[in-house]
C-alpha cells in the first residue's frame, strides 16, 4: 500500500513539471496599478457667525471664499438691510446702521436687533455646485435725544381772541411714541388735546379773558401787555424726556 502511494506522487509530480508556469506568449505582463482620481478641492466660505455695532457705527464683515482653479469664486448675499453694501473685489460687507435700526416701532422696548444673512458661494466654472453659509448682523441702539418744537420768541395772544397752535415731538427712535406732554404755569382754561392724526403732534387752544392783562388792582398800573412763561416737557418712551420754555405775551 505504502509503495503504490508513493508511485501516485512521483506521477503527479512528473506530470506538474510538464505544464508551462508562463503565458503562451513565453512573456510575463505586469500592469500598472490604477490611479485614483485626482481629488478637486472643494468650495469654502467662511464667515464670522456674528458682527455687533452700534447705531451709527461702521461695520465691516470680511468674507473669505475659494474656489478650484481655474475657476473666480462668486458670492451672494440674501438678505442685506437697507444702506449695506457687499463689494465682491474686496469681499467685504460695509454697513453704517442708522440710528433707527435697533429699534423696533412695534415695542419702544427693543434695544437690539439681529438681520439675518444667507450666503452662496459657486466657481465661474461650476455655476451648479454651490455652497452656503449664514451669519448674524448685531445692531444695538444709541438713544437719540428728544426734540419738542416750541417758539423762541414771544407768541402774542389778544385777548378774547382763540389763540390756538400746534407743538411737535421728534424722535429718531421712536417717530410715533407714545408721547405725553405736559405744560406747567398754564392759564386756567388752556386745553392740550392730541392730534388724531399724527401721535407726536399736541394741539394747544385757550382764548384768554378781557381781565388777563389789566384787573381791578389799586397797586397795579395800566399794562399794554404781560408776559406768561411756560414750561413744555415732553416724555417718550423708555423715560425719555425733554424739556423747553415758551413765553406767551398777552395783550
Amino acid at each position: 500500500m505504502k509503495r503504490l502511494t508513493a508511485l501516485l506522487t512521483t506521477v503527479l509530480l512528473v506530470a506538474a513539471c510538464k505544464q508551462n508556469p508562463f503565458p503562451e506568449t513565453g512573456r510575463i505582463v505586469q500592469r500598472e496599478p490604477e490611479k485614483p482620481a485626482p481629488v478637486v478641492p472643494p468650495l469654502v466660505l467662511d464667515v464670522p457667525a456674528s458682527t455687533e455695532a452700534l447705531e451709527g457705527q461702521l461695520m465691516e464683515v470680511v468674507i473669505s471664499a475659494s474656489v478650484p482653479a481655474p475657476g473666480k469664486p462668486l458670492v451672494s448675499i440674501q438678505g442685506l438691510p437697507a444702506g449695506a453694501v457687499f463689494t465682491p473685489e474686496t469681499m467685504k460687507i460695509v454697513w453704517t446702521p442708522g440710528f433707527d435700526a435697533a429699534n423696533d416701532a412695534r415695542d419702544p422696548n427693543v434695544i437690539l436687533r439681529t438681520y439675518p444673512l444667507q450666503l452662496m458661494l459657486s466657481s465661474s466654472e461650476d455655476p451648479v455646485t454651490i455652497t452656503s453659509r449664514s451669519t448674524l448682523l448685531v445692531v444695538r441702539d444709541v438713544q437719540q435725544p428728544m426734540t419738542v418744537s416750541v417758539p423762541t420768541d414771544p407768541i402774542m395772544i389778544l385777548e378774547g381772541a382763540l389763540h390756538e397752535q400746534t407743538i411737535e415731538i421728534k424722535s429718531v427712535d421712536f417717530p410715533a411714541g407714545p408721547f405725553q406732554l405736559q405744560i406747567k404755569n398754564m392759564p386756567v382754561g388752556v386745553s392740550i388735546v392730541r392730534d388724531l392724526t399724527a401721535q407726536n403732534r399736541f394741539k394747544v387752544s385757550w382764548t384768554p379773558s378781557f381781565r388777563e392783562v389789566n384787573f381791578k388792582d389799586t397797586s397795579a398800573s395800566w399794562r399794554d401787555f404781560i408776559d406768561k412763561p411756560l414750561e413744555v416737557t415732553a416724555y417718550g418712551p423708555r423715560g425719555t424726556s425733554v424739556t423747553s420754555n415758551m413765553m406767551w405775551r398777552i395783550k
